[in-house]
C-alpha cells in the first residue's frame, strides 16, 4: 500500500483509492463501485455537499416564508424535499455515467479518510481540534452570559455538539492517518 498517493484530491464517505491510484466511489445502496476521473472531482464535490445545500435552503426558506410572507412552515419543508429529490436524481444520473470499477474489493483499497491528514498537517489538525472544542464551549458560555432566550440556548447547545462531533471526527481521522503512515 505504500504506492498509494499521499493526497487523493477527494476524501469522504465511501471513497477509496485502489492500487492504481484511482479514486473509487462505492455506493452501498446499490452495491456498485465506480471510478471518478480527475476531471469530475469538482462535480463530485458539488454533489457531496447536496445535503448541506438542502438544509441551508430549508432554513432560508423557513425564515423567509414565516417572517416575510407569513406562509406556513410546511411549504418550506415540501419545497426542500423537492430540491432534495432533484439533487438525488441528478447525482444518480452522474454516478451512472461514470465508468464501473471492475472487481472492486474494499479490503484491498485504502479509504480516503486514511490519507486526508498528511504528516506535515498533523499539528494543524491538532490545533483545529482544540479550537473546535473551545468554540463549542464558548458558544454555550456566551449564550448564558448574554441571557439568551431558550430557543437560542438550544441552538447554541446544538452548535456545541456539532463542534464536538467535528473535533471527534478529526481525532478519528488523525488516528487513522497514523496507522497508514507507519
Amino acid at each position: 500500500m505504500s504506492r498509494v498517493q499521499a493526497n487523493p484530491g477527494l476524501s469522504g464517505l465511501n471513497l477509496y483509492i485502489d492500487k492504481k491510484n484511482r479514486i473509487i466511489y462505492y455506493n452501498p445502496l446499490v452495491k456498485k463501485a465506480v471510478m471518478i476521473p480527475k476531471s469530475d472531482y469538482r462535480k463530485f464535490n458539488m454533489y457531496r455537499t447536496r445535503y448541506l445545500a438542502v438544509i441551508s435552503a430549508f432554513l432560508i426558506m423557513a425564515i423567509l416564508f414565516e417572517e416575510w410572507f407569513h406562509w406556513p412552515l410546511w411549504l418550506a419543508f415540501v419545497l426542500s424535499l423537492i430540491i432534495y429529490a432533484g439533487f438525488e436524481f441528478s447525482f444518480y444520473k452522474f454516478v451512472n455515467r461514470l465508468p464501473d470499477a471492475p472487481k472492486f474489493n474494499k479490503e484491498s483499497c485504502v479509504h480516503t479518510y486514511d490519507l486526508s491528514i498528511q504528516p506535515k498537517d498533523r499539528t494543524r489538525a491538532k490545533v483545529k481540534i482544540v479550537l473546535y472544542f473551545i468554540l463549542g464551549i464558548l458558544l454555550v458560555v456566551n449564550a448564558y452570559q448574554m441571557n439568551y432566550d431558550p430557543s437560542m440556548l438550544i441552538m447554541c447547545w446544538i452548535a456545541m455538539i456539532c463542534c464536538f462531533a467535528y473535533a471527534g471526527f478529526t481525532i478519528w481521522q488523525l488516528s487513522r492517518s497514523t496507522k497508514v503512515s507507519r
